[in-house]
């Protein structure tokens, strides 16, 4: 039996290929020709009958030591770089639709998607030059803050790039389209920072500079149930300022970089079951987090025919948001019937089944403190 959530699966996908390359699709000229290889490698062995040879080419010639990459699903499946020639032989393939990706610290990162036959082949393609931008982030005082994030979005939010700030409050961020693009600065103790730049390609790099202004605090402590201190616990809000925090041994903690409004605090620790507090107000000190043992529920569903998934949500509604949030969702999948779901904080809540050729259904459950619900069957109906 295998559960997995829709967000572990995303989550898992998205950063398995930003750790092999850092890389996100990019508008290149390009020229894909499927056809063999100018030169074949002498004395190929069977295993080696499927190969891919990429050229990679410039406006001032071949691209030497560009990082290429072929990806599969999550997987990287074979990588190199470029010869002198630019050009690379990926060998003992798989024929079939894979992801190529291509990097150059002077030029455009390039990802695009191959069908790869059997026997050799070849793609062709041309990287423009790339822009790099030099990023200072200093307090208001002009002093460099050091360990904050940098982050490069392009048009329609699409991340080209992150750095983190040196002692000297520096960080680079290259391969870049000489485009219009926004640079937001976090240091989790100010303010966020932000500015609109169009990095150039000349040979030098582009510089900006974000001064970030000073936040407000909120401090406290997370308890257990008997006012005990839960070391680790994880700290966030609502304000895109503060960022995480861990709390200490006797479980204090305080987030910075906050604004002036309210903010919504959660705490997450191993053991027990999340919290959430709505409206707090920044520039508090001494608020309590209180943690409980988390609660969970089981139930045994019967499908009235086959189904491929079973979606499972578990949903309040919330006053603040004036809609309905789900506080935890899980993906089942046949022949699997018994449902479980743990680390729930108590509470009254509608749990939202929804399968595949069935009418979703709804069944009203309340979850106390440290407690497990057993609900009995739950039957689906069949869609028309």
């Amino acid at each position: 039996m295998t559960r997995r959530t829709i967000g572990s699966l995303a989550i898992a996908a998205g950063l398995a290929v930003w750790l092999a390359f850092q890389l996100r699709p990019s508008r290149v000229r390009e020229r894909e020709v499927l056809t063999p290889p100018s030169s074949p490698p002498p004395q190929s062995s069977p295993s080696d009958l499927t190969s891919l040879e990429v050229v990679v080419r410039s406006s001032s010639g071949p691209v030497a030591q560009a990082r290429v990459g072929l990806v599969l699903g999550d997987d990287l499946v074979a990588t190199g770089q470029t010869g002198a020639d630019g050009a690379i032989v990926l060998r003992n393939l798989a024929a079939g639709r894979l992801r190529l990706i291509v990097t150059h610290p002077q030029h455009v990162r390039h990802e695009r998607s191959v069908q790869i036959p059997s026997g050799p082949s070849r793609v062709e393609l041309e990287l423009p030059a790339a822009a790099l931008l030099r990023v200072r982030v200093e307090d208001a005082r002009g002093k460099p803050i050091a360990a904050a994030t940098v982050r490069v979005v392009a048009e329609g939010d699409r991340e080209r790039g992150r750095c983190e700030t040196n002692s000297a409050g520096l960080c680079e961020v290259g391969e870049l389209e000489p485009a219009a693009v926004v640079v937001h600065a976090y240091s989790g103790r100010h303010r966020p920072g932000r500015a609109e730049v169009r990095p150039e390609h000349r040979g030098a790099p582009t510089e900006l500079t974000l001064r970030l202004s000073e936040g407000r605090a909120l401090s406290g402590r997370v308890v257990d149930d008997r006012g005990r201190g839960v070391p680790g616990a994880r700290i966030g809000s609502s304000d895109e300022g503060s960022g995480f925090v861990e709390a200490d041994d006797d479980g204090r903690f305080e987030l910075g970089g906050l604004g002036d409004a309210p903010v919504n605090l959660f705490a997450t620790a191993e053991g027990f079951a999340p919290r959430h507090m709505q409206g707090l107000r920044t520039g508090s000190a001494n608020v309590e987090i209180r943690l409980d043992q988390p609660a969970s529920l089981e139930a045994n569903v019967e499908f009235a025919t086959g189904s491929s998934s079973l979606m499972v949500s578990v949903c309040e509604y919330n006053t603040h948001f004036s809609k309905e949030v789900c506080v935890a969702r899980r993906l089942f999948e046949p022949p699997e019937k018994l449902i479980a779901l743990e680390g729930l904080a108590a509470g009254s809540y509608e749990l939202v089944l929804e399968a595949t050729g069935h009418h979703p259904e709804r069944v009203r459950v309340h979850l106390s403190v440290g407690q497990r619900s057993r609900l009995g069957a739950i039957r689906l109906r069949a869609a028309p």
